[in-house]
This record gives C-alpha cells, sequence and structure tokens, in this order.
C-alpha cells in the first residue's frame, strides 16, 4: 500500500513538473515571437515568465527531494 502510494505521488509529481515546465516554454515562446515582432516585452509580461520560471524550479526541486526521500 505504501510502495503504491509512493509511486502516485511520484507520478503526479513528474506530471506537474511536465506542466510548469511546458507553461514557462510556451510562454517564454510567446514572448520571443512578440519580441522578433517589433513588440516590447513589458515589465508585467516579464515577471510572469519569472514567476513561471520559479514554479518550474520549485516542481524540479520538490520531485528530486521526494526521489531522494523515497527511493
Amino acid at each position: 500500500m505504501k510502495l503504491k502510494a509512493i509511486n502516485t505521488i511520484h507520478a503526479i509529481l513528474q506530471e506537474y513538473l511536465t506542466v510548469t515546465h511546458q507553461n514557462y516554454l510556451d510562454y517564454k515562446r510567446l514572448l520571443e515571437s512578440k519580441e522578433s515582432m517589433g513588440g516590447k516585452i513589458s515589465d508585467d509580461e516579464a515577471n510572469v515568465l519569472d514567476k513561471l520560471r520559479e514554479k518550474y524550479l520549485t516542481a524540479k526541486n520538490g520531485l528530486f527531494e521526494f526521489e531522494q526521500q523515497n527511493w
């Protein structure tokens, strides 16, 4: 039972990591596209990108720590 719970939590953390990484990459591409068309990235947009990156890194570190504690 405990192993099944650990595997389930691990799968959820992996999925969260994947989603947060994809969100970061998609938004980064969107801003790069805007810049390439001559648009300027606002401070708010840059802050959103930073927040998405922080969420991704937090998820990555959380998954790493979970794996270290449970494997």
